[in-house]
């Protein structure tokens, strides 16, 4: 028998009233009563003695100035609640401690926070989490500044190895964008291992080098020809060198072993329990295959997910398409899994040069990136958005950007009501400014990374110009013409730190805060800006905002706690965000990590 208490009549005096009258409409949501009536429901556990941030207040204007009911006052946030109650994986109340411990019983679990700063658990609106787990023998290269440095790294990593003939060494890292200019070939890598396949990835996944072995491995030889929308590298007389960009790398990727079901499953829950420890509660899986899907939905039928995942069908998995395409979106039961989107491209990147452009690159007059037919990928995305899925397409420059929006016009005049899937721009980088009024038109999503922009503009201001650059990664502007943004991090391509992207979005800046002042500092957000981008901005991008991405009585309990005080440190001191570290990770009202 359930014991009957009173709740008392308000919530502890704090800084900020305002926010906290929300709360009491939970009482009356979940026991039908009054604030000063009985209430009959017991938590199965208490998040206590923490500093909460529902983010249930307004959201920012264009400017990002807070709400008026924001429980922000004279340039110092205060939190808006002290405890959360869950019960069946859902809040059941938000609010001052004693008042959640009123709805404590025999069997709930308390958990102190220990004064850490309570959020919406974080999610990743951009991932490839496969990338995080790699082999206990795949070779990290990141950091390499060129050949030399990354044949150190290779030598070193190797010595103590027994290599048989022919076993691969793979690994990967070294920056497409840094590298481009003076690119690596074969020889050193051939003279090394002479016996042994080497390949090495790029960062971003669109350039490998591997040597002569690797090259035979996968058949290719001077008559070989490059894929379409791919290129290889090679010597004056023909031969190839060494390197493979865009789809002539992945074709070389390919010839790799194949993993097995149970090894990508188990790659799948050490990736999620990785997420899970960095604070975050849901990834969007940005290009997933068949092997992965397969994974993804036996996991969840063994009730082994982590973390929240959101499955981006891979358009080059033509299979899965078709799969899917007959099979139309899908939630799972368990509220773990979701796939209703397809991840398609339009171009490459802009570190080798192949993201496509109206003009041509500063760097390289005569070439505006890849320029072949695109008729396959967009057919294919007209069969998905017609089959009612959200279409996310990875599109890096002006051309691409626009034809994502040329692309939606069509289909919107087949079915206007295709416009409200949400449908998004993967990374946005540079719009034409032309074209920002047609993204509202259109209602797409920017969904950006706020690592590119700490990281990228020292060598991607060569690429395209300082007249461009004005519309790359423009936040501000975005935001000023009420285009939604949705934050990832496009591991493992970059860092994934939550607390990395927070700076990345405020200073624009890379951890040794260069550029001073920030990359087009005008076009920098705020710390409430920055949280909502990973948090309700990146939930919305998913159509989960009703569920998860603020503490809301009702909601999928998805918490994090950290050790800073997000709002404002983002705001006083930016540069301390870097020294932050994830106390507690919860999701469905589980503890999945804690420190």
């Amino acid at each position: 028998m359930v014991k009957k208490r009173l709740v008392a009549p308000g919530i502890k005096q704090m800084k900020i009233l305002k926010p906290l009258l929300t709360f009491f409409a939970a009482i009356v949501l979940f026991s039908g009563c009054e604030q000063n009536q009985v209430v009959s429901e017991t938590a199965d556990r208490i998040i206590h003695n923490g500093h909460v941030y529902s983010f249930l207040w307004g959201e920012p204007d264009g400017e990002g100035v807070p709400a008026s009911d924001a429980p922000y006052q004279n340039g110092v946030w205060s939190s808006d609640g002290e405890a959360i109650a869950i019960k069946d994986g859902n809040i059941l109340f938000v609010g001052a401690n004693d008042d959640v411990m009123a709805f404590s019983g025999a069997g709930t679990e308390l958990i102190d926070a220990g004064g850490g700063y309570v959020y919406p658990g974080f999610v990743d609106a951009h991932s490839h989490i496969t990338g995080l787990v790699a082999d206990e023998k795949f070779i990290r290269i990141n950091g390499a500044a060129n050949e030399d440095e990354a044949i150190e790294i290779i030598i070193a990593a190797t010595k103590d190895r027994e290599l048989a003939i022919g076993e691969w060494i793979i690994g990967g890292g070294w920056d497409e964008g840094e590298w481009m200019n003076i690119l690596p070939n074969e020889k050193r890598l051939t003279e090394l291992f002479p016996d042994n396949p080497v390949l090495m990835g790029g960062e971003t996944g669109f350039g490998y080098w591997g040597n002569k072995k690797a090259l035979e491995a996968a058949g290719f030889d001077r008559d070989t020809e490059a894929p379409v929308k791919g290129t290889f590298t090679r010597y004056e007389d023909g031969e190839l060198s060494g390197i493979a960009l865009d789809e002539a790398g992945r074709v070389w990727r390919r010839i790799l072993p194949a993993e097995t079901i149970d090894e990508r499953k188990d790659t799948l829950v050490k990736a999620m329990n990785i997420m899970a420890s960095d604070g975050f509660t849901m990834t969007h899986d940005a290009g997933t295959a068949s092997l992965s899907m397969a994974a993804f939905e036996a996991l969840d039928t063994e009730e082994n997910m982590p973390i929240r995942i959101y499955a981006m069908v891979d358009r080059a998995d033509a299979k899965l398409v078709d799969e899917w395409t007959a099979k139309g979106p899908m939630s799972y039961p368990s509220n773990m899994l979701f796939v209703r989107s397809m991840k398609s491209g339009l171009d490459g990147t802009l570190g080798v040069r192949s993201a496509r452009f109206l003009e041509p690159y500063s760097d390289m007059p005569e070439h505006s990136g890849l320029d072949e037919n695109w008729t396959m990928q967009i057919g294919q995305m007209d069969q998905m958005i017609q089959a009612g899925f959200q279409i996310n397409t990875h599109a890096i420059g002006d051309k691409a950007n626009r034809e994502i929006l040329e692309f939606l016009e069509k289909n919107y005049a087949i079915n206007p009501d295709l416009r409200n899937l949400r449908h998004r721009s993967e990374h946005a980088s540079v719009i034409h400014p032309d074209d920002y009024k047609r993204w509202v038109e259109l209602n797409v999503i920017a969904s950006a990374q706020p690592p590119y922009v700490s990281e990228d503009p020292p060598w991607a201001l060569s690429r395209i110009g300082e007249e461009r650059a004005k519309d790359m990664y423009a936040w501000r502007k975005m935001r000023r013409l009420g285009i939604p943004l949705a934050f990832g991090s496009d591991l493992d391509s970059y860092d994934h730190n939550i607390f990395y992207g927070i700076y990345g979005a405020i200073t624009r800046a890379d951890k040794k805060g260069i550029p001073v002042g920030g990359f087009m500092p005008h076009e920098a957000l705020t710390s409430e800006e920055a949280i909502r981008g990973y948090t309700n901005w990146a939930a919305y991008s998913a159509h989960v905002e009703n569920e998860v991405g603020q503490l809301k009585a009702g909601m999928w309990a998805d918490i994090a706690v950290v050790d800073k005080d997000l709002l404002n440190v983002g705001s006083s001191n930016p540069a301390d965000l870097l020294n932050g570290k994830i106390i507690m990770t919860i999701v469905g009202g589980k503890v999945i990590y804690k420190n």
